[in-house]
């Protein structure tokens, strides 16, 4: 059974500081008379469950549109690492991470319903270092169950050295009811053209289910 990881748009949700508000209207309304409903949308793409290309700290860099499909669909591993306030190089040595891993990290970021709760500075993300060893292993994807890959601190640093390396930065998973393990793995960003993000859909499945 497919499982969907992925937060939704909602009004009221969490939102990067200083990110573009979300705000959804109704434009046209059939309770209002109106021959159909219609909505509208304004916010950040980094928003929830998103992506990020490499145009998002790197000059002229790739938009959301340039990721192969099969850095977004595939074999993913879900780690679990809890009771540690930021993922260092060290907690990576021994998991025998290797190239073309699709790799997605619960931490306690995962321990609240965090989507529609006020912003959490303390929140567990990649160090430099991490983010380095992860790019030398060649990696495809690399997943965070909260909004940033990075801590605010070092939110730049560890950006560039994933997507300097074409991996891909998948950030707001839901993996609250999720164990650690290898699933089948599908994420599906909008395709929007020159964008630094966009909104996923992001789904996995127990392998060898059905």
């Amino acid at each position: 059974m497919w499982k969907d990881i992925s937060t939704g748009i909602r009004q009221g949700m969490v939102q990067w500081p200083g990110d573009r508000k979300l705000s959804i209207t109704k434009d046209l309304s059939l309770e209002k008379g109106e021959e159909a409903n219609v909505s509208s949308i304004e916010t950040c793409v980094h928003l929830g469950t998103h992506i990020d290309a490499p145009l998002h700290f790197i000059t002229n860099g790739d938009d959301v549109t340039k990721y192969p499909l099969e850095k977004l669909t595939g074999t993913a591993r879900i780690i679990y690492l809890p009771g540690i306030k930021e993922i260092s190089v060290a907690h990576l040595i021994d998991l025998e991470i290797g190239e073309g891993d699709k790799i997605l990290f619960k931490t306690d970021n995962s321990k609240t319903n965090w989507v529609m709760e006020s912003f959490n500075e303390n929140f567990v993300a990649l160090t430099a270092d991490a983010a380095q060893y992860l790019s030398d292993c060649k990696i495809d994807l690399v997943g965070i169950d909260y909004l940033s890959i990075a801590m605010p601190n070092d939110n730049t640093e560890v950006h560039q050295k994933l997507l300097k390396n074409k991996i891909c930065i998948l950030e707001g998973l839901l993996l609250q009811e999720i164990e650690e393990g290898l699933y089948d793995f599908v994420c599906l960003p909008i395709s929007i053209e020159q964008c630094d993000g966009s909104f996923a859909r992001v789904v996995i499945r127990e392998q060898g289910w059905g």
